[in-house]
């Protein structure tokens, strides 16, 4: 009798088995991550392809993260680490678009996934999270955020310590000693130097050179700022002979810094001519070899040399260049320099208005930074939450679903038809509560976009409006104290000036309160028959004044007897608007052309400029209506993507279409199509 109850028992158990995984034994033989089968493959060749792309197509590389995302939430019940390794790769791709307070908010979320799964005490593991820790210090050090990059220099330096990797701590030591450098602890900094200097001289590797002359570098300037200027002199030669002999791509760039240091040193002791003998090597070094970040900070200090020495004139020739070069290179920090270097010539010179502009130049530029920073920062953050909750919820559901399991072990195959009605009662609640959550997302995402288009309003009434009165005060200042002793053309520019402001204001305030009309339903559409070039030729004539300051001749080409089915003032707004955007993109000396054409039910009005043009990007956003989009124009003029976002639903309420033809750098046509009426 024992031994049939024996080999009943062995069955169940092979049923039990065969029905919950069997082959559990067999996946814990195939080692480290292959015992999460088909699905890690899918994962690995999703995430491969993810950085595959990431320096040759970057956009290609974005589209590549749903399918990477997907194929790591699969793997989401047996460990965390892939979302780890999902939100690494879009840390990188942020970092890439220039994204940095994103990027480090990926960072930190991967690192709290690969940490947060099962302890790993391997030594590729713990090199790829000293290697996270060095990338998300490094998106703090270019953000400034010092206080928040040297923990995590500090345990990357700590990690590349256990793993025995020198090349590892050098790298870390000396970000190290750079970051305690910008706190001002200069000591600690060359502590960190000097001793990144003995790990590195361990590695013997074709670029040693290089990294010695970088270390050198670093030392040679701690030298410089404590003031002993004959010990960094030392120090930079022997750095810059290393340097020169180097192949390495990059050791230009460090080769001309090492110029500028020597050259600093030498002036600090004396020595100009010297000085200014290696701040012209510098310039030629970084010209030839396309150096332009450097070459636009050697302009800087060239700029900075001659503004002590007195020579105003000089000093403004290399400012203007490195604001010219930091400009077309989106160089911000060396743009601020130029712009606070132009703005101190200026007030010595005794350019009031100059110096005024910029000042308003220099406080929107750091001001747009900080708007950028915390917006992206919000919405990294956003995401972060919600997709803790998604995972949460996985999870939770699978640990559910085990403990079903371990049950349904001990469960007799009597009750097996009852167990079959309980999953039915629970799919249809499944179903229920899914439904109940997918209407409370859209709820939810309804509102997040109402709230996001009520904070940019608030934005723009905080800034948009408060910058023209800054300017009008400016104005109206150097019209109070120096009328007397201002020549009649400064006077007409600083009138003309205050004219355009208060132009640029009164439109603003006009759009936002025709928007603020359309969100409350206000405003009513009252659709009638329009001759067009009759009704537009009043907008057509103001718009004229405006051109004419930038030299932009508008071409009206619209027939007397073209007419369309629209609201008057609703028709007038948007293409004021547009042409104002066109006169606004357009180069100086340029055409804009303003023509009509029949069709069979429409007539569609065409606004085509010769300016900067749009990028695909850029026209998605402007023509989804939601969202506010705004850049400045080709003399700096400012705007705040109300008047787009206006005429959008201007054009939808008379049953017209709005689209966008354009290539960057050739121009723009706005297409805007309106019922053609019945006459």
């Amino acid at each position: 009798m024992k031994p049939i109850l024996l080999i009943i028992f062995l069955w169940v158990i092979c049923v039990v088995r065969v029905a919950f995984g069997a082959d559990t034994l067999n996946e814990f033989q195939r080692g480290e991550f292959k015992e999460f089968g088909d699905e890690y493959l899918v994962f690995l060749r999703a995430y491969n392809q993810v950085i595959y792309y990431l320096d040759k197509d970057p956009a290609r590389s974005r589209e590549l993260l749903p399918p990477l995302y997907n194929a790591a939430y699969t793997l989401v019940p047996k460990s965390s680490r892939f979302l780890g390794s999902y939100y690494y790769a879009k840390a990188h791709i942020e970092l890439r678009a220039g994204n940095q307070m994103a990027a480090s908010n990926y960072f930190l979320i991967s690192i709290d996934f690969l940490t947060q799964g099962r302890p790993e005490s391997s030594a590729k593991f713990i090199s790829a999270l000293a290697y996270e820790y060095i990338d998300l210090a490094n998106v703090y050090y270019s953000l400034k955020m010092f206080d928040k990059a040297v923990p995590y220099y500090k345990d990357a330096v700590s990690s590349f310590n256990t793993l025995h990797d020198n090349l590892g701590m050098a790298t870390g030591l000396n970000n190290l000693g750079l970051v305690l450098e910008k706190k001002g602890a200069l000591d600690s900094a060359l502590l960190c130097f000097e001793q990144g200097l003995m790990v590195r001289h361990k590695v013997n590797n074709i670029d040693t050179c290089y990294y010695y002359g970088h270390s050198l570098k670093y030392i040679g300037r701690i030298k410089l700022k404590k003031g002993e200027f004959k010990a960094a002199i030392q120090i930079l030669k022997v750095a810059e002979q290393l340097t020169s002999n180097t192949p390495y791509s990059g050791a230009k760039y460090i080769l001309v810094e090492i110029y500028n240091l020597l050259a600093q040193c030498y002036i600090e002791q004396g020595d100009d001519k010297t000085g200014l003998s290696y701040f012209a090597l510098a310039m030629y070094t970084a010209e030839k070899y396309y150096q332009n970040q450097i070459l636009c900070e050697t302009y800087n200090l060239l700029a900075e040399y001659n503004f002590n020495k007195h020579n105003y004139r000089v000093a403004d020739t290399y400012a203007d260049k490195a604001l010219a070069l930091a400009n077309s290179k989106s160089f911000f920090d060396e743009r601020l320099k130029a712009l606070m270097l132009l703005m101190k010539i200026a007030t010595v010179n005794g350019d009031k208005l100059k110096s005024i502009q910029y000042l308003a130049e220099f406080d929107s530029l750091t001001e747009t930074q900080k708007n950028l920073v915390m917006e992206s920062g919000l919405a990294t953050l956003r995401e972060s939450v919600k997709n803790r909750e998604t995972i949460y919820n996985k999870l939770t559901e699978n640990k559910l679903l085990q403990q079903r399991n371990k049950t349904l072990l001990f469960l007799s195959l009597a009750i097996v038809i009852s167990l079959l009605s309980l999953a039915s009662f629970l799919f249809l609640k499944y179903r229920i509560k899914t439904r109940a959550e997918k209407e409370l997302r859209l709820a939810k995402d309804d509102l997040t976009r109402i709230n996001g288009v009520k904070d940019r309003l608030f934005s723009i009434i905080a800034h948009d409006l408060r910058s023209p009165f800054t300017a009008l005060i400016g104005y109206s200042d150097v019209l109070k104290t120096d009328f007397d002793s201002l020549g009649e053309g400064e006077k007409k520019s600083i009138i003309q000036g205050m004219n355009q402001v208060s132009r640029d204001t009164f439109n603003l305030l006009e759009n936002l309160l025709d928007w603020s009309r359309i969100q409350n339903d206000s405003i009513i559409c009252r659709p009638e028959i329009i001759q067009i070039k009759d009704e537009l030729q009043s907008t057509f004539n103001l718009l004229q004044e405006t051109a004419k300051r930038k030299e932009i001749n508008l071409i009206y080409e619209i027939d007397d007897k073209q007419s369309i089915f629209a609201d008057r003032n609703m028709l007038r707004i948007i293409v004021r608007n547009i042409i104002s955007n066109a006169i606004k993109f357009s180069p100086s000396k340029s055409v804009i052309v303003i023509s009509a054409i029949d069709s069979e039910n429409i007539v569609t009005l065409k606004i085509t400029d010769s300016g900067v043009g749009i990028s695909q990007e850029v026209i998605d956003k402007l023509l989804t209506g939601q969202s506010f989009y705004t850049t400045s124009g080709t003399l700096g003029e400012k705007g705040s993507g109300l008047g787009l976002m206006l005429c959008t639903e201007f054009i939808e309420k008379n049953n017209g279409h709005l689209s966008i033809d354009s290539k960057v750098g050739f121009g723009s046509t706005f297409n805007l199509a309106f019922p053609k009426s019945t006459t």
